[in-house]
């Protein structure tokens, strides 16, 4: 049994992400749902916001780096998903009109609950010393950067969950 080498391990791993395919075929193959990766990204960004609000000082380059990579994958992801930009020959229909527009409602009302929720919770910090205030610029990139990952995230799952069963039943033949 012949052991595969490196670069043959990595063209797998990369096989399995959905790049390959529009290098391939470019932007003509359908957007397909992505709800696994957006999910586990959206994961990671909690975790990094989580661990820069416990642990301000101990990983001050750490957990901006862990929202940002969130970030930047997710932002990356969306060139594939159910949000990427129309074709200029092939404009969208109204029902997906509708479906980027409230999903995109959807990412931009989740940020407003957080940075509202956040706002008033910090408003009671000299009430109780306990709540956690960006103070460095870490903090405040860290926030930033949550904030954009969550609403990209958002909209990304919502289009997912949006689209109709007939196309992802048209995607499952094709394959």
């Amino acid at each position: 049994m012949k052991r595969k080498t490196i670069p043959e391990r990595l063209d797998q791993v990369a096989e399995r992400t959905p790049f390959p395919g529009l290098a391939r075929e470019g932007y003509g193959q359908r957007p397909k749902p992505r709800r696994i990766l957006p999910a586990l990204l959206l994961m990671t960004a909690i975790i990094g916001m989580g661990v820069q609000i416990a642990r301000p000082d101990a990983l001050s380059v750490g957990a901006p780096s862990i929202v940002m990579l969130a970030f930047i994958g997710l932002t990356l992801l969306q060139l594939a998903g159910p949000l990427r930009a129309p074709l200029i020959d092939r404009p969208l229909d109204e029902r997906k009109t509708r479906d980027h527009d409230r999903a995109n409602m959807a990412g931009l009302g989740m940020v407003a609950v957080i940075a509202v929720g956040g706002a008033f919770l910090a408003s009671f910090g000299n009430l109780l010393p306990g709540i956690w205030r960006p103070s460095t610029a870490d903090d405040w990139r860290a926030v930033i950067f949550f904030l954009v990952a969550t609403a990209i995230g958002t909209k990304m799952l919502y289009a997912s969950w949006a689209m109709p069963r007939y196309e992802l039943d048209d995607q499952e033949d094709e394959s």
